[in-house]
Formats: structure tokens, C-alpha cells, sequence
């Protein structure tokens, strides 16, 4: 019995015949090894759509990543113009993944899971002429891989599809032999250089309304690629909402070949760094933020001592032991931490006479500027600088925070002084010991303010350093009386370390000030049994103080509130003490007028409270 034939249509006919050509290709589509894919002719018919299969449909668990694909080195390496869009297959008006934006345009699919469920996307370029649709299913179970699908029935339906053998040729072209992801076999992408990866800005900040410059060679420079590749880097935001205006952004510059990093509004934005290689490799950094603050720049302070290293042609000389504490000098936004510059010359001492000028830049973050922590940064000083009289001159010191904002420099010239047989003002003592304040009374010492100076100098200021959280002394004026009382505080064992300021004053110059610092400390009474004892010679360290005169006089000297036993005189040590028994009523307060054997130096007065043990 013959069989009778069916008749087929036009439409029919080509797609048995694609799907034929398919069975019969199927055993070279299933080859892994390297191919070189052929490119979607750049100039198709406009009336026709190219079909291509070379990504094929992908599963990826929720808490799972679907890598970079570098849609150039799927597709081919002159395309430009990708767009990809996305439906969802299952479920209307869910989301399942989503394709980050801005990416597509660098030639780059970066696909996210979203939810379980499956979405279709479509790359499209050359003017949506040319097109590779696929889907990816988000699931839940993690022990599902990611792998190429041949589904002969996808390939008949995109056949079906077909209007043309020209058509039918760009398909079959455009499948790849596995799920390609655009790198090269063998090719291993390019790596992240933790050595040269960093924040372009310190503390990853960046100033309102200031921008930053980061060189296309800079930003490449952050990767490196183990089969010498070139690498081309590009950055990305990492912005959901297109319309919320970022706090800073990255916009490539051709003409600079540059990438400049703008900040527009105070807050934070995340970044992503992604290196391509020239076969196809692709590696995305950790994602990286830029905070954009509003803080200004610092300033100098409006102090007297701020305003006169301010000045030109002012200078301010500072004793050997003394520190300039430049929190007192520059301001800046609270928990900022500032570094300073300066410009630096010395001399190699007034031993030989012959002055070094070695001007020099230097740089710092210690906010104590003194002749010790600046000469360390020196580190080519003549050795013999250490045995002879020199000093160090700072000039155009100035800050600079975390932004890299620099205050206004200070003109004046800062000297630092080292000396090994005192100072220019040497009636000042370096170190003073105070007894404490307690509940007898208040512990002092009173002095004239003109008793520590020669006659071509005038004391300015004695203040106690701004940066001190407890006061060990406070220095007091009294101008009615001319005098000075530095008050000890109640805590024995703590200091303070007082500055003096002063300056010639015959002739009146008030373009060089002076510094001396006191390290005044806080001291009680030696207790032995029922006795208690103060230590003179601790209060004043004065060599030429005149003792014997002073214990031939000791009550002319000496007066107490209540009358009381004491002993005083030099003790085993060859110090001199004053001693009172503890039968002496609670509260005793001993005042001391030491006078003025130089008749220089004016009187001196300490006042001692005493409590009983």
C-alpha cells in the first residue's frame, strides 16, 4: 500500500530544515574547545533581526553571583551601542533579577538576583538589529549550578523565527560551544593589586564642592593581569534610583584621559571598580564609598599669639625646655587630625660663630613643635650639634587636614633654642613644686610680675596650655598690686606646664616675643610618725638663696595662723625643711615671704595650708 506524502509549508520546510542542520551541528556545538566566534555582520539589513545564542539560559541560587559577562568579547570586540532590557517570564509585575545600570554601556552585563522565579533578558546592539535573548532563573536552593542548556527546541523556535537563509546563518554562527561569559579559555582574568588599590581620598572623604583627578593609568594601575594583558578599568555608582542625585560621581574626561570625581552634595555614595582584560576577562573590586563632607578648611585662631606669628617680620623664641602647642595656633573641624609643614634653617651654634643655613622642607604630625621632636627630623645635623649652643628657625608653618586643605601659612619666624648653660632668661625657673590646695586653705604662690625679668623685659601672658583636662596650677593676675599668684590645685602628683610670654620693652619692640615654660607640680607634705615637713629648697631651686640669713630670721620670714612648734634647717640630704608636730591645731596655714637678697628679683611668697593625717 503506497504511502501518500503530506505537504508542507514555506515556513514549515525552513524549519525542518534548521533544525536538521542543528541535529546534524549538534556534536561540534557540544565541543568545548577554543573557537573563534564569528561577529554579527556590523551592517545588517534594517528590515532583518540577527539572532544569536551565545549566552544561554543561567541559574543562580539567591545568596549567589552571576559573573561579569564582557559582552565584546562574546560578541565581538567592534560592537558598540549594547542595551539590555528584561521581562519577567513567570509571574506578572514581580521582579526576579534585574541588570545593574550604567554597565551595558561599557560593554558589560552585570545581573543580579533578586528573588525565586525566572526572568528573560535580551542583549540587543547594532540598533536592535542583532539580539541574544535567555533567561535566568533566580532559585532557592543553593545546590544548583549554572549551566549551558542546549534545548534543540529553543534553537527550532528561534529558526521558526527565521526570515531568511541569511537570518538562519547568523543563528547557527551565533551559538556558542558553552555558557559564555566573553573570557578566552585558558585566560585567567585580571587580579585586584591590594597595594595599590586604595580610596583616592584619605578616610575615603572628599570635601563639598571640591573634585579630585584619577588618571585613566592610575586607576588601571589598581589591577594587574598574571598573562600580561592590557587592562582597561572603568568605575561604576552603585545608585538603584537614577533620579536621586548622588553625593559624589565619577565622569571620565577624554581630554584629560582622566577620570574626575565630583562632589555634589553632602552623603554617601558606593563605588565599584571593574578591570577588563583584552581577552575577555573581567574582575569587579569590592565596592568602595566616598563620603562627601561639608568642612572647612582649617584657620588660624584669633589669639594674640596666633596673631602675632601671623605678622611678617614678627619672631617668637622659645627656651630651651619650652613647647609651642599648636592646637593654640590653628583651628580645625573637631576629631580632625591635622598634619603641618614648615620650612627649617639652623645654625651650628654660637661656639664657632659661624652660622649653617640649610634651608630645608619638612613635615609633621605632632602638634608639640620644640628644639628636640623637630631636630629628629634633621637627620643630617653636624654630629657636634648636640654639644653646643644652636637654635632651629621655623618659617612658613602651616596645616593641613584630612581633605587636604591647607590653612594660611605663618609668616613670622618661630626659633627654637637648645642650650646646655641655660637660657636668656634665666631668673625663670624651668621647675617648681607646689604643696596642694586642701580643705585648710588655698596653696600658692605670689610673685611680682616684674620679679622674673630684667629691666629691658615685661612679662605679657602666663596662661596654662589649652590642652590641659586638669590644671595642676592656675596662674592669677592681680594688675592692682602688680603680681601674679599661681594657685595649686587639690590633686597632689599631677602638672601643669605654664607658659610665659614677655618682651623687650627698651626699646619698645613688640615684633619679638619670648617663650619659657615652668613644669609646675603638685607635691604634699612628707609625713613621718606625727610629724609633717615641707621641703624650701623644693618650692625655689635657688642656688644663691641666702639660707643662713634666712634661719637667723626664720620668723621675720615665717608667720602661721596659729602658733605652733616647727623646726627647720637643712636635713641629711642638705635640703632645707621646715617641719611641723601634728599637735598643731587642724588648719595651720604657714605663710613663706622668701625676700629678694638680689634685690632683683622682688619678693616671693608661698602660702602652705596643713590638715592633720
Amino acid at each position: 500500500m503506497t504511502k501518500q506524502g503530506k505537504l508542507y509549508s514555506k515556513k514549515e520546510k525552513t524549519a525542518a530544515i534548521m533544525v536538521g542542520t542543528a541535529l546534524v551541528t549538534a556534536p561540534f556545538l557540544m565541543d568545548v574547545s577554543p573557537v573563534t566566534y564569528a561577529a554579527v555582520s556590523s551592517s545588517p539589513m534594517p528590515e532583518e533581526m540577527y539572532s544569536s545564542d551565545k549566552i544561554g539560559n543561567l541559574i543562580v541560587p539567591m545568596d549567589g553571583t552571576i559573573p561579569i559577562r564582557n559582552l565584546k568579547a562574546i560578541y565581538g570586540k567592534n560592537i558598540n551601542g549594547f542595551e539590555v532590557t528584561s521581562v519577567n517570564s513567570y509571574g506578572s509585575g514581580d521582579l526576579f533579577a534585574y541588570n545593574e545600570p550604567g554597565y551595558s554601556a561599557e560593554g558589560l552585563l552585570k545581573i543580579h538576583p533578586y528573588r525565586p522565579g525566572t526572568a528573560t533578558f535580551t542583549v540587543s546592539w547594532n540598533n536592535n538589529t542583532s539580539q541574544d535573548t535567555f533567561d535566568v532563573t533566580v532559585v532557592s536552593d543553593a545546590t544548583t549550578t549554572e549551566e549551558r542548556n542546549y534545548d534543540i527546541s529553543d534553537v527550532a523556535k528561534k529558526a521558526i523565527n527565521s526570515t531568511s537563509p541569511t537570518q538562519a546563518k547568523a543563528l547557527l554562527s551565533g551559538i556558542g560551544p558553552k555558557n559564555s561569559t566573553g573570557n578566552v579559555e585558558g585566560n585567567n582574568p585580571p587580579i585586584l593589586n591590594p597595594q595599590n588599590f586604595y580610596n583616592p581620598f584619605q578616610n575615603g572623604s572628599l570635601e563639598l564642592g571640591s573634585f579630585f583627578y584619577l588618571s585613566t593609568p592610575q586607576l588601571s594601575s589598581f589591577f594587574s593581569d598574571v598573562d600580561g594583558d592590557n587592562i582597561t578599568a572603568v568605575v561604576f555608582d552603585n545608585i538603584d534610583n537614577s533620579e536621586i542625585t548622588p553625593a559624589a560621581r565619577f565622569v571620565y574626561k577624554s581630554d584629560y584621559n582622566s577620570w574626575i570625581v565630583e562632589s555634589l552634595r553632602v552623603g554617601e555614595s558606593t563605588f565599584t571598580a571593574v578591570a577588563l582584560d583584552s581577552r575577555g576577562g573581567v574582575l569587579a573590586s569590592q565596592p568602595f564609598t566616598i563620603e562627601v563632607v561639608d568642612n572647612p578648611k582649617p584657620t588660624i585662631k584669633d589669639t594674640p599669639l596666633a596673631s602675632h606669628l601671623a605678622t611678617v617680620g614678627n619672631e617668637l623664641d622659645l627656651s630651651s625646655n619650652s613647647e609651642l602647642d599648636l592646637n593654640e595656633i590653628f583651628y580645625d573641624a573637631p576629631s580632625q587630625n591635622l598634619q603641618y609643614s614648615a620650612e627649617v634653617s639652623f645654625t651650628n651654634g654660637y661656639e664657632s660663630g659661624t652660622y649653617i643655613t640649610y634651608p630645608q622642607p619638612i613635615s609633621f604630625s605632632t602638634s608639640t613643635l620644640s628644639y628636640e621632636n623637630i631636630r629628629s627630623l634633621l637627620s643630617n645635623l653636624p654630629e657636634h650639634y648636640t654639644a653646643v649652643n644652636g637654635e632651629i628657625n621655623i618659617t612658613n608653618l602651616k596645616a593641613k587636614d584630612t581633605f587636604n586643605q591647607l590653612s594660611p601659612s605663618l609668616p613670622a619666624t618661630i626659633t627654637l633654642n637648645y642650650s646646655e648653660y641655660g637660657d636668656y632668661n634665666e631668673n625663670i625657673p624651668q621647675i617648681m613644686d607646689l604643696y596642694a590646695s586642701n580643705n585648710a586653705g588655698e596653696s600658692s604662690f605670689t610673685f611680682e610680675k616684674q620679679g622674673w625679668f630684667d629691666y629691658d623685659k615685661s612679662l605679657l601672658d602666663i596662661k596654662y596650655p589649652q590642652s590641659e583636662i586638669i590644671h595642676a596650677a592656675t596662674p592669677i593676675w592681680d594688675n592692682e598690686n602688680d603680681e601674679i599668684k599661681i594657685v595649686a590645685g587639690n590633686t597632689a602628683n599631677t602638672k601643669s606646664k605654664l607658659k610665659v610670654y614677655s618682651v623687650f620693652n627698651e626699646p619698645i619692640d613688640k615684633t619679638v616675643w619670648f617663650q619659657n615654660d615652668i613644669e609646675v607640680k603638685v607635691i604634699e607634705p612628707t609625713r613621718s610618725g606625727t610629724t609633717q615637713s615641707i621641703t624650701l629648697s623644693s618650692l625655689f631651686g635657688d642656688s644663691e638663696f641666702d639660707w643662713e640669713d634666712f634661719t637667723e630670721y626664720f620668723y621675720d620670714y615665717v608667720s602661721m595662723t596659729t602658733v605652733t612648734d616647727v623646726t627647720y634647717g637643712f636635713n641629711d640630704s642638705e635640703d632645707y625643711t621646715l617641719t611641723l608636730d601634728n599637735v598643731s591645731p587642724n588648719g595651720t596655714v604657714l605663710t613663706i615671704t622668701l625676700p629678694d637678697f638680689s634685690e632683683e628679683m622682688g619678693s616671693r611668697i608661698f602660702k602652705i595650708p596643713f590638715i592633720r593625717p
